[in-house]
């Protein structure tokens, strides 16, 4: 199946610009400093684990062959695609490992000259992707199919930190990789999810390119509202006058018939619900397409602590305190107090990366 591209025209500049408007990135921010997505942002109200699909953030462990393929995808069609849009739109939160980050920043050079794609591929699309990206070094004590090393050529890597991190988030990763499959460790990237992204992004929105709004421009439109509005905040009494000077001016040009003539002549009404069903048909795929995407494993007392740990953080909408972890281990009838959490969290720096404000995320930032 062709996943239908070019997502970002319509759901990269709503969320950006929402996230903006609802004042996201003065909120909680990531160890690395960036700030909270749109459905992040709302996600932080909702407890993870009564979240709404809707709402919720998909964790996905990936590997290089992926990564490599979403990049050169894009590098050859000349703009990004479904899966590019999705990790930066927030929706899609992308995990992996140190050894599938070295080895796309290996191999990306060598096979981009051989697919004949611009060099130029690599800071467009690979360097943002790679700076969303959740990296996590796995303990060797998390248990993977022993048979795995066996199956695998001698001089290829072997993929057991992918199917210890899968295990350990218990999600499925994104490999084509049968070795993994076979295990039921990983699925390829175009079944169940891919079909929902290209629902989603296969002409139920196209009503929004009418518009030409770019994710720059929505911001940019954002933060001059917000900027005028914060000026008119401290500078009340000069606002109050440009506010009366414009009411004079529009009540003059009221009285020409030329001008009122070419305003009712203009089809407002029209554009506006044009964006109104843009918008409605927008949010109703992305509805769809959450509901089709794999549910966020529970957490268990039959798990290790840092195993659910892990998952809680992995689908977390933003970074958590110590003390927000442990009332979400609680509410799961776990037992595990803010002193065990803190003393967890810290043993495992490779896991888990603290911000500057003291809280904690899942996996740090490629190095």
């Amino acid at each position: 199946m062709t996943v239908a591209p070019n997502l970002g025209q319509h759901l990269v500049p709503l969320t950006e610009g929402a996230a903006l408007l609802l004042g996201a990135n003065r909120g909680r921010r990531w160890a690395d400093g960036s700030p909270l997505g749109f459905f992040e942002f709302l996600g932080r109200y909702f407890p993870p684990e009564y979240a709404h699909p809707m709402l919720s953030i998909h964790p996905e462990v990936t590997d290089a062959q992926n990564l490599l393929q979403q990049v050169l995808s894009a590098g050859q069609r000349g703009h990004s695609v479904a899966y590019l849009d999705l990790v930066r739109a927030r929706v899609v939160r992308p995990i992996t490992t140190t050894r599938c980050v070295r080895e796309v920043d290996n191999e990306i050079p060598r096979v981009a000259l051989g697919e004949g794609v611009d060099p130029a591929v690599i800071e467009k699309f690979w360097r943002p992707l790679r700076a969303r990206l959740r990296v996590v070094d796995v303990a060797p004590t998390v248990p993977y199919p022993t048979d795995l090393d066996a199956r695998r050529r001698s001089d290829a890597p072997s993929d057991r930190d992918l199917a210890q991190l899968a295990t350990l988030l218990g999600v499925r990763a994104i490999s084509w990789d049968l070795d993994l499959r076979d295990f039921g460790l990983a699925e390829p990237f175009d079944l169940e999810v891919a079909f929902a992204i290209g629902e989603l992004a296969s002409g139920k929105c196209t009503a929004l390119v009418s518009f030409g709004l770019t994710a720059e421009a929505t911001a940019a439109l954002v933060r001059l509202a917000r900027g005028c509005l914060q000026w008119a905040v401290r500078n009340p009494l000069l606002a109050t006058g440009i506010v009366i000077g414009l009411a004079i001016v529009i009540t003059r040009l009221r009285k020409s018939r030329e001008l009122v003539a070419w305003l009712a002549s203009t089809e407002w009404s029209s554009v506006l619900t044009q964006a109104l069903q843009a918008a409605g048909q927008l949010m109703t795929a992305y509805r769809q397409m959450s509901l089709r995407m794999p549910e966020a494993p529970a957490l268990s007392l039959a798990l290790p602590t840092d195993w659910n740990l892990g998952r809680l953080l992995a689908n977390a909408a933003g970074p958590l305190s110590a003390r927000e972890i442990a009332a979400h281990f609680q509410r799961h009838g776990l037992a595990v107090s803010e002193k065990q959490v803190r003393d967890l969290l810290r043993a495992q720096p490779a896991l888990f990366a603290r911000n500057p404000r003291g809280q904690w995320q899942l996996g740090h930032g490629p190095t």
